[in-house]
């Protein structure tokens, strides 16, 4: 896998997060899907599509932490992307 992250195809880069151990269920708050949700958005190159991916990395973030304080059923979406 080659350093530059921009250099390589989103398919490429995919397979090697499966192949790497990534976790099969995307949706799921876990350090590994937040990594990966965020390295996606980083590379993503429609401000657009990058800004929903960031409300996305902090929906996750904030799943996360419920489920760190023991709440009973991860939120699955807490912020919306509204346009000005």
């Amino acid at each position: 896998m080659p350093t530059d992250l921009n250099a390589v195809s989103d398919e490429a880069y995919e397979r090697w997060i499966r192949e790497a151990g990534g976790v099969s269920d995307p949706d799921s708050p876990t350090e590994e899907n937040l990594a990966s949700l965020f390295s996606n958005t980083m590379r993503e190159m429609d401000t657009e599509a990058r800004a929903r991916r960031l409300v996305d990395v902090a929906n996750m973030a904030l799943a996360m932490a419920d489920k760190i304080l023991g709440c009973q059923v991860p939120v699955a979406k807490c912020l919306v992307l509204v346009q000005h």
